[in-house]
């Protein structure tokens, strides 16, 4: 076979062949950034209608909440009352207790342990249940108690000693009315 005669030369040829290969290259490149331009703008259109929705939630969440909050507030100003009410009550629920463990505390001689208390605030009472190292200590413990303006009758029963030798007993004080209301 023989050549085909051409008018143009083979540098010619290859430099047209390089030429359009590189129009070729600049063409897909140029494609591929116009294609990279397109999906931005629709993701950039996606988001701003994104955006703009929750704005719009974000501004009627905010409104509703300026609406509620002085109502709120109005319900919480006008509830004051009945918490402060509540707090008294719990407060007086631990008055007799409290009022009973610091009247142990300031007329339970040393030495004596107290294994039990019964408090009863409709008529006053006390009923404590001790133990003493010996029978001098609990007689001691009367003679005090009976010499306290406030108790009104007294009692003692059950008295026993243990293996240990000490001395166990019930104490019953009968208190002035009003004991526990009193400050």
């Amino acid at each position: 076979m023989e050549p085909t005669p051409s008018f143009i030369s083979q540098r010619e040829q290859a430099g047209k062949r390089a030429l359009i290969g590189n129009v070729g290259f600049a063409l897909g490149i140029a494609l591929a950034f116009l294609l990279l331009v397109i999906l931005l703008w629709v993701v950039s259109i996606i988001l701003s209608i994104t955006f703009v929705s929750q704005k719009e939630q974000a501004q009627a969440e905010i409104a509703k909440q300026a609406v509620a909050w002085p109502a709120t507030l109005e319900q919480s100003i006008l509830a004051i009352p009945a918490r402060v009410n509540r707090f008294g009550d719990l407060l007086n629920g631990h008055r007799y207790p409290s009022k009973t463990f610091r009247f142990l505390e300031e007329n339970i001689l040393k030495g004596i342990t107290l294994t039990s208390v019964d408090i009863k605030t409709n008529p006053s009472s006390l009923m404590m249940e001790l133990t003493a190292p010996d029978l001098n200590v609990v007689a001691s413990q009367v003679v005090w108690l009976r010499s306290l303006s406030f108790i009104t009758n007294f009692s003692i029963s059950g008295i026993k000693r243990s293996d240990e030798g000490k001395v166990k007993c019930t104490i019953t004080l009968e208190l002035a009315p009003g004991f526990f209301s009193a400050s």
